[in-house]
């Protein structure tokens, strides 16, 4: 009886001595978790951190009133609560590792791209955030068991134009390999200027080769106004986003860069030359190198529009995207929309990317170059309100190894305004593209049977072949311009660019026969020649012109 009271006292001892660590561990940790978490988080995450109240527990620990910022500026995120859930033990011996949910409240991002530091502040986060190693582990146990968990959050993005995004009710939660969220709403640009909105969207996202991709995506109803600005007193939308993509990609480095695309960049070659550079994956590609094979997305009820001086005018109405993958390297791709001016845009293609195959059919009937504009800033456009663009094309897979291409193109009214080309804006271009020929996945390589460019009466006749590997590039092409009237052959160059010429009348035929021959392989075998059979001869001219200047050699 005594020996059992003895043990009875031992264990009630040891239980007030328990109870009496854990108290004071408690109030210990009251005042020193703030401070132990914002130098755990500065030191992973390469910010500056601030957190106002901490509650520990032994179930984890609950943050509040957290703050971080950019080390240069540029980048501030403010969280409401956070919420990590461990175990007491665990944290004591595995750290960070013993954690075993985290989520966030009340998360507002701001994000200035037109902060001096912006860029180095971005630097040092993707430096210092923590990153797997594929090497010691794959990507089935990364993070296994652990979940994540973000809700209202809002997202505010300015750069020297003024605000560029605002994203609002957006949710996250990642367990495991998989990811899913949600948006309420997201407005690009300014409601008072050019500008794009999206409704509620939702999509989830697969962690597949240690790399995330997307596999649903839903978005009900969007409108777009216009990405590029009419008044041009400030940038184009379209190039505002692109600019601050880069800016939140950063530049890759030069090993990054050799291992994406499997080329190795060294010294020049023996023969002199230097090696081929590489050659980053086309757009298409890149884009579908991002979904899983079995990716749903479906685009809903989008309405695009363009300003004019008049006002904004509805170009495009209920168009819509949908693309579902078969599992097996193939992905269906349906687009479909209205135009204002009684067009329409039919899209329904057949891909499998990682082969370079297609088949199906493209249908667009006079959609407006307002649209086109804002995705090729290459081209000067100038007054694209007035052009269309009309377009179809065939793609059959006449075997695995090659698909057989036959379509068209029509530009009409198409205006450009560059100094290269003339003093004066260039209006009323129209243009007519033809041709048929055969696409070869497995060599990269495309061979035109027959292609015809033509303006007003005039046609030029195209052949040839284009190969672009990884490795190299060849054109073996041939345009024949057949005798043409000379009078048909200067109707043909729009009378802006022509000037006085146009007041000039000729008889007789103008026809000429261009081939160009070039592989990178063996550059110094590169062939091009230009015959020309001008039989013009002046039969009007204006009274200020001595046409005999031009019966023999002259000097301009």
């Amino acid at each position: 009886m005594l020996r059992f009271l003895s043990e009875r006292r031992v264990w009630v001892v040891a239980a007030f001595v328990t109870f009496a660590l854990v108290l004071g561990l408690r109030s210990w940790a009251a005042s020193e978790v703030p401070a132990r978490a914002a130098d755990l988080i500065e030191e992973r995450l390469g910010v500056e951190a601030q957190i106002e109240e901490a509650r520990w527990s032994f179930g984890g620990v609950e943050l509040r009133g957290v703050e971080l910022s950019g080390r240069h500026g540029g980048l501030v995120a403010r969280i409401e609560r956070v919420e990590a859930r461990m175990s007491l033990f665990g944290a004591v011996f595995k750290g960070a590792r013993s954690v075993r949910a985290l989520s966030a409240q009340g998360l507002e991002v701001i994000l200035d791209l037109s902060h001096e530091g912006f860029p180095d502040s971005i630097a040092e986060l993707k430096t210092s955030s923590p990153r797997p190693d594929p090497a010691s582990a794959s990507s089935s146990n990364l993070g296994k068991g652990r979940t994540y968990a973000l809700d209202g959050v809002t997202v505010r993005v300015v750069d020297a134009d003024g605000r560029l995004a605002s994203i609002n009710d957006l949710s996250l939660r990642k367990d495991g390999d998989d990811m899913s969220g949600g948006i309420g709403d997201a407005l690009l640009g300014e409601q008072s200027a050019d500008h794009a909105t999206i409704g509620p969207s939702k999509g989830k996202l697969r962690r597949s080769e240690g790399a995330w991709k997307l596999r649903e995506l839903d978005i009900q109803g969007a409108s777009v106004r216009s990405l590029r600005n009419g008044n041009e007193e400030t940038r184009a939308l379209a190039a505002r986003l692109r600019d601050a993509m880069s800016q939140l990609r950063g530049s890759p480095s030069d090993t990054e860069t050799e291992t994406a695309t499997g080329i190795e960049i060294g010294n020049e070659t023996e023969t002199g030359n230097a090696p081929l550079r590489p050659v980053a994956p086309p757009t298409g590609a890149r884009l579908f190198a991002r979904l899983t094979p079995d990716a749903v997305v479906d685009v809903t009820g989008v309405q695009i529009e363009s300003r004019t001086s008049a006002g904004h005018v509805e170009r495009i109405r209920d168009f819509g995207w949908s693309l579902n993958g078969a599992g097996n390297g193939w992905y269906r791709v349906v687009v479909g929309g209205q135009t204002s001016n009684d067009g329409t845009l039919k899209v329904d293609l057949s891909v499998m990317p990682r082969e370079a195959r297609a088949e199906g059919s493209i249908e667009l009937r006079r959609i407006s170059l307002a649209v086109v504009a804002p995705f090729v800033p290459e081209v000067p456009f100038y007054d694209d309100e007035i052009g269309t663009l009309s377009a179809e094309l065939q793609l059959a897979a006449s075997s695995p190894e090659q698909i057989s291409i036959e379509g068209r193109l029509r530009v009409r009214r198409l205006a450009l305004n560059s100094e290269r080309i003339a003093a004066e804006p260039v209006d009323n271009i129209n243009m007519d593209i033809k041709g048929k020929g055969s696409w070869y996945p497995g060599d990269r390589r495309l061979k035109v049977e027959r292609g015809e460019v033509r303006m007003g009466k005039v046609g030029v006749l195209i052949d040839g072949e284009l190969e672009r590997s990884s490795e190299h590039y060849r054109v073996d092409l041939t345009a024949k311009l057949p005798p043409t009237p000379c009078n048909d052959v200067v109707a043909a160059i729009p009378e802006d660019v022509l000037g006085s010429l146009a007041r000039f009348a000729w008889s007789g035929s103008w026809s000429v026969l261009a081939h160009v021959s070039l592989d990178s392989r063996e550059l110094e075998a590169a062939e091009l020649s230009i015959r020309v059979r001008n039989l013009c001869q002046f039969e009007k001219t204006p009274r200020w012109v001595r046409v005999e200047r031009f019966q023999a050699p002259f000097r301009h």
